[in-house]
């Protein structure tokens, strides 16, 4: 009865068929490779505009601290760079800054930006900048508004 069971269910293949199943094997492979090349790619192209924008945020002004964060690149904008003196709105070096983070943001489709400010009118302002400025949609910003913060903090996070 063993031999007749494993002649019905023999595992060999014809020489055909194990072409068939190498060339289906080195497909998925390359697949493989070329998922994994993207992701590098991509990966790359993110840390660059990371870069990019840490430069651009340097020249804005040296009082905001930047913190790379793997996927993520943390922004803290403190009062005296956000508001112009003397005014509850934001300063031109503010709207500058979270300009380009809307930008670097708006550059990758997968791309959020978490945003933590000190006050509603502050963190709608700086929501609606990027809104309308940068045109990210908005369920891509996660607004969290804490009366205890000093400045603003935007997360931009790219996976």
């Amino acid at each position: 009865e063993w031999k007749k069971h494993s002649a019905c269910c023999d595992m060999s293949e014809t020489p055909g068929e194990n072409e068939d199943v190498k060339r289906e094997r080195d497909i998925l492979l390359g697949r493989g490779e070329r998922l994994t090349e993207e992701r590098r790619r991509e990966e790359k192209r993110r840390d660059d505009r990371f870069t990019a924008l840490a430069e651009a945020i340097g020249k804005i002004s040296a009082g905001i601290a930047l913190t790379p964060l793997g996927p993520a690149l943390r922004v803290f904008i403190p009062n005296k760079v956000l508001f112009a003196k003397g005014k509850a709105s934001l300063s031109d070096a503010g709207k500058k800054v979270v300009e380009e983070v809307g930008k670097a943001a708006a550059e990758f489709p997968t791309s959020s930006v978490l945003l933590s400010a000190g006050g509603k009118k502050l963190g709608e302002e700086i929501r609606d900048s990027l809104v309308n400025g940068a045109k990210i949609p908005p369920e891509r910003i996660l607004l969290k508004m804490s009366e205890s913060e000093k400045g603003a903090e935007l997360t931009l996070l790219i996976p």
